[in-house]
């Protein structure tokens, strides 16, 4: 009995600690350091606590929630296993960490804490603790705040401003019910207090869908109480639903004014419309989702393969917008594109199930009203976003906590069994070994060798990538993705990235990430962005010779041919061939490729930058002037530094100050008298590469006049002028 006891006991503190660790925690040391090692720590807690839990679990007749998760992970895994990339589904990557196999997990801590909280007091702390922790979640949000300047958006300990909101609306309305629920006044108070620095949490965060699911959430709260016995709960209630909806009509009258407020999620909440970037490209994904679930109605793509539906899908409307949806962010469009029908109606059954039970338990009022809140403003909530990892724990912690109300007797216990404990913690060891283990070791090297290539050690770094590549787990993907992404953002200055890199060096650099794109693409076929950077790296390995490399360059060609033959409304495509072909001299095609373009996504006005800048570049005139006037004739202001970039390479200076001179027309009122003043230096430089000193010398005066702390450059640059 005393063992079976403490064996109980340690897998609940482990249970709790996990469920506190995870929002929690974060190390840069690992590629997507906050995602990564939230979940690891989540699957060590749960297969520490399964091993001491399992020495005195007995079976029992799953509860109608537990069921309904087991249902939908069941699905799930099945959409993994029939989808497109079974390997994906099921593993998932570095940077999302949802995969088949971390729902499973999920399923264990939800059957092993449903059956922890049977035990009265472990209930009422682990709610506590958990609602604590989401205090000082929101606490650190709010002091980023007021620090950082009423403007941001905070990001708190979940490091994202989106993800925080989720994870601190769950919370809002079990504090709320902690208070309620409360007998000394003193800690009624403090559990409203902690409510209210919640909500303010949500608020802080700018994240609009969470602010919309806990208005939603608190509607429903409202509504609830109107049905209350007592008189003054009554009367507040209808106070209170009278405020929201005073509240929201002065907001919508004021829309206009409030737009432009200095505090963020004020702004952009007034900014909510059709015509709003965000929302239009949410309505354009929903679209490309659903256009790709009607492919796969049954059972879907499979989890974790969004990405592949959204390239073969693509919209060219979304041009302007995220290139690369791995999420519709909307769950009926999520869930329904990745797990089919039947995934979105075992996923609506757990819903469904979780209010019977609140039904069921009405004559606990205010945990029937406040959990019931919980769910309306989360799925309210999930039609604008999706989980992370903290909200992914935190939902299933409040499903544990609502089942721990329906049984909270302790009868049937079994007997404490050591030989089980054995074989689960040889079974768990495995696990660790292929789930942790060999995962937290490749993506540490992997990190560790991206900042050798940051130092300039390239071959060190290719050695230790290797090593790391060695482990193969399901992060292999993201380790070789991590080469590409760093001579991307390297190459914009070769010079100054690490080292000086030679030529020869930026070639080894950049042969080796095309061979590591190449074994991405051997692994995910399908999977077109790895096609796009292998394209990218040999257009850029071409151009270190002169002439360029033709055979490199076409090489490029048939690798963004290839995107585009998958999702030909990805504009990206048709102008990487196109500076493909010009590398090769084939002009002809190079036109015909950006004229096909353009047809494709006619609102995609950086077509027409292209197209005037090789225009520039093969003395084409009338093209030149064609697309000037597309670009002038668009509504909004033109990009002068494209243009003025394209003459100044072409050496057409006098082009380039009519340029420059335009840009600060239209910037200088917009720009602080600092920010401005960097317009002013590129303008004295351009006039005195033309000789036109007098020019030069006002041009640097009016640098000095907006930036005095330039003056020793400005004396430099005026010593220079004849």
């Amino acid at each position: 009995m005393l063992a079976r006891h403490a064996s109980t006991t340690f897998a609940f503190w482990v249970l709790l600690a996990t469920s506190c660790l995870v929002p929690l925690v974060s190390w840069e040391g690992f590629f997507f350091g906050v995602a990564f090692t939230k979940t690891i720590v989540f699957f060590l807690g749960v297969l520490t606590a399964l091993v001491f839990w399992i020495g005195s679990a007995i079976w029992r007749r799953p509860t109608s929630i537990v069921g309904a998760i087991a249902l939908f992970v069941v699905v799930v895994g099945i959409a993994a296993v029939v989808g497109i990339e079974p390997s994906q589904s099921i593993w998932s990557n570095y940077e999302r960490m949802f995969g088949f196999v971390t729902y499973l997990f999920g399923l264990a801590y939800i059957i092993m804490l449903t059956d922890l909280l049977r035990h009265e007091y472990y209930r009422k702390l682990f709610l506590s603790a958990v609602v604590s922790v989401g205090v000082l979640v929101a606490g650190i949000a709010v002091v980023q705040f007021l620090i950082d300047s009423v403007g941001s958006r905070p990001t708190s300990t979940i490091y994202n401003s989106a993800f925080l909101g989720s994870y601190l609306l769950l919370l809002i309305f079990p504090a709320l019910y902690l208070g309620l629920a409360a007998k000394e006044k003193t800690i009624k108070y403090a559990w409203f207090f902690a409510a209210t620095l919640i909500v303010l949490g949500v608020f802080v965060s700018g994240a609009r869908a969470a602010i919309l699911g806990s208005i939603a959430g608190l509607l429903v709260l409202t509504v609830g109480l109107l049905r209350h016995k007592g008189k003054m709960v009554r009367h507040c209630a209808i106070g209170f639903l009278v405020f929201l909806l005073v509240g929201a009509g002065v907001f919508f009258l004021l829309r206009e004014q409030l737009a432009n407020a200095p505090i963020v999620f004020v702004r952009r909440l007034a900014r909510i419309s059709i015509e709003d970037p965000s929302v239009s490209s949410r309505f354009l994904g929903w679209q490309v989702a659903w256009e790709g679930w009607k492919d796969r109605p049954v059972f879907g793509w499979g989890p974790e393969n969004f990405n592949i539906l959204f390239s073969e899908h693509y919209d060219a409307r979304l041009v302007n917008f995220e290139p690369w949806f791995d999420r519709a962010h909307n769950f009926i469009f999520d869930i329904g594109s990745m797990t089919g029908l039947a995934g979105l109606l075992a996923y609506m059954g757990i819903f469904g199930v979780a209010s019977v039970t609140l039904w069921r338990l009405r004559a606990h009022r205010w945990f029937a009203i406040t959990f019931g809140a919980t769910g309306v403003a989360y799925l309210v909530e999930h039609l604008f976003t999706f989980d992370s990892i903290s909200s992914f724990v935190l939902l299933l912690a409040l499903c544990a906590y609502i089942v721990s109300h329906t049984e909270t007797s302790n009868k049937g216990q079994g007997k404490y069994s050591i030989s089980r404990m054995v074989v689960v913690a040889m079974l768990a060891l495995a696990a660790s070994y292929i789930v942790i283990w060999r995962p937290v070791q490749e993506n540490y090297m992997g990190r560790s060798a991206y900042e050798l290539l940051a130092q300039g050690r390239d071959e060190e770094a290719a050695a230790l990538f290797e090593k790391a590549l060695s482990y193969r787990t399901y992060g292999d993907i993201d380790v070789r993705r991590a080469v590409a992404e760093y001579v991307f953002e390297c190459a914009k200055a070769w010079d100054v990235c690490g080292s000086k890199r030679s030529v020869d060096k930026q070639a080894y650099i950049l042969d080796y990430a095309i061979e590591k794109m190449e074994e991405n693409i051997n692994t995910r076929p399908r999977d077109i962005k790895w096609h796009m950077y292998q394209g990218q790296l040999y257009r850029m390995r071409s151009t270190l010779s002169s002439p360029p490399d033709r055979a490199l360059a076409a090489l490029a060609e048939k690798r963004f041919s290839e995107a585009r033959e998958v999702s030909p409304g990805r504009a990206q495509n048709y102008l990487e061939i196109a500076l493909a072909r010009k590398l090769q001299g084939n002009y002809e095609g190079m036109w015909s490729i950006l004229e096909e373009g353009e047809r494709r996504a006619p609102e995609y006005l950086i077509i027409q930058y292209n197209i005037h800048s090789h225009a520039v570049d093969l003395s084409d005139q009338r093209r030149e002037q064609e697309a000037l006037k597309k670009i002038y004739d668009e509504q909004g202001n033109p990009q002068y530094d494209l243009l003025r970039d394209a003459y100044v390479r072409n050496k057409r200076y006098s082009d380039a100050i009519d340029m420059q001179s335009r840009w600060i027309d239209i910037r200088s009122e917009s720009l602080s008298n600092k920010d401005a003043a960097p317009l002013y230096q590129q303008l004295a430089a351009l006039f005195r590469v033309v000789g036109d000193n007098q020019k030069a010398r006002e041009a640097a005066l009016k640098v000095r006049e907006l930036d005095p702390s330039l003056s020793r450059e400005v004396d430099a640059f005026l010593s220079t002028l004849r």
